[in-house]
């Protein structure tokens, strides 16, 4: 059951990559989407289809991109909250109409965390156009070792 999971996640996450380069590769100059199969589609259906799960199953830790982003004004306002604690208690009134560092943080961090999973899709999306040659890097990698270890 995990491994059928593995599967459908590694189709869902690069399917909306595929089909978008699937029509820019296809695509005429009038913009209207009439497929052919070229070299180039080939490639994008074989590594989607048959590739990027194998290198999902083979590398576990590949699968999970964590990308975690921390802007520099979030680390700013960390070094300002814990260089001075009492600016934490400070709030927005009528007569200080600062923002608290409170609510840029939050502000701040919420930014970080609607560009991080972008990051790591773009991740997904590389490593699905690059997923031939990285297999291929992987089977040589593992055949050295193999070699290595028989001689010794």
């Amino acid at each position: 059951m995990s491994r059928l999971k593995i599967f459908i996640q590694a189709y869902l996450s690069t399917a909306f990559f595929v089909l978008i380069v699937g029509y820019l590769v296809t695509a005429p100059r009038t913009g209207a989407f009439v497929f052919h199969w070229n070299v180039a589609n080939m490639y994008l259906a074989s590594s989607y289809l048959v590739w990027y799960p194998i290198l999902n199953l083979s590398l576990p830790k590949w699968r999970q991109h964590h990308v975690t982003v921390r802007s520099t004004g979030q680390q700013a306002y960390q070094n300002v909250l814990r260089d001075q604690p009492g600016t934490a208690q400070r709030t927005w009134s009528s007569l200080n109409p600062a923002v608290a560092h409170t609510s840029l943080m939050l502000l701040n961090g919420a930014a970080d965390d609607m560009i991080g999973p972008l990051i790591n899709w773009l991740l997904k999306s590389l490593s699905l156009l690059l997923v031939l040659p990285i297999l291929i890097g992987l089977l040589i990698s593992k055949v050295i070792k193999a070699r290595k270890q028989s001689t010794i």
